[in-house]
């Protein structure tokens, strides 16, 4: 979408609004423009914010993409679609994806804002995460798992049975990025208690702490040579 310059400029003073709507699954959501970039709003959330989306941003920093691109990629929440725009503006990575996204009005945006403009070719569909899953026979190269509603994940997407779906769709040395609060005590336990599930199923797996967020790897081959 093409942003007035005028409104790029006054971003870096005060948030300028861009759209406010609501949906089944939002009582309110609103795209805004923050220091030039597009955020995805929610009563209790940020769901996207270009390449400020840190959690993912600094996770991506850790990836060695020059060794690496991924052929065709599974997002499990689809936001605004920061994280295709990080990976096709920032990173360079040109590919295939297939989003899940419950929220036919979150696509809506993400297709307006975001999607439109990437050179990327992109699948949706408007279902819910682990009944996709369920359903699913593809492979996947990358799964980025980024599901919220508003501040809480939901539980049937830390159990078990859920996580060896998830490596199921993996494709051989595929990556899976698992994005988990860590800002208050409770969140870092609960990650914690997910962390343990997820290590059941992944006994390679190992976790960075990014921004506020703890992010899930199912391996670390893909790393720059540099992190530990």
């Amino acid at each position: 979408m093409n942003i007035p310059t005028y409104k790029r400029w006054l971003s870096y003073f005060v948030d300028v609004p861009l759209e406010v709507t609501d949906s089944e699954y939002h009582p309110y959501l609103a795209v805004v423009l923050s220091k030039g970039r597009k955020q995805l709003l929610c009563e209790k959330a940020i769901y996207s914010f270009d390449d400020k989306y840190a959690n993912f941003k600094l996770a991506f920093d850790i990836i060695d993409f020059t060794r690496w691109q991924p052929k065709n990629i599974l997002l499990l929440g689809l936001g605004l679609g920061s994280i295709p725009f990080m990976l096709e503006k920032k990173f360079g990575v040109k590919t295939h994806y297939t989003a899940v996204e419950i929220d036919a009005e979150v696509v809506r945006l993400a297709q307006k804002f975001t999607l439109k403009d990437l050179e990327s070719s992109f699948e949706i569909f408007t279902t819910d995460a682990a009944q996709f899953i369920l359903s699913n026979e593809n492979k996947f190269d990358l799964i980025a798992v980024d599901i919220f509603a508003e501040d809480i994940i939901p539980n049937k997407f830390k159990q078990l049975a859920f996580v060896r779906h998830l490596k199921d769709t993996l494709s051989d040395d595929g990556l899976i990025m698992y994005n988990q609060f860590a800002l208050t005590k409770e969140d870092r336990d609960g990650s914690e208690r997910f962390k343990d599930v997820f290590l059941n199923v992944f006994s390679k797996g190992l976790s960075k702490q990014v921004n506020y967020n703890m992010m899930l790897f199912n391996h670390g081959k893909y790393f720059r040579r540099n992190v530990t």
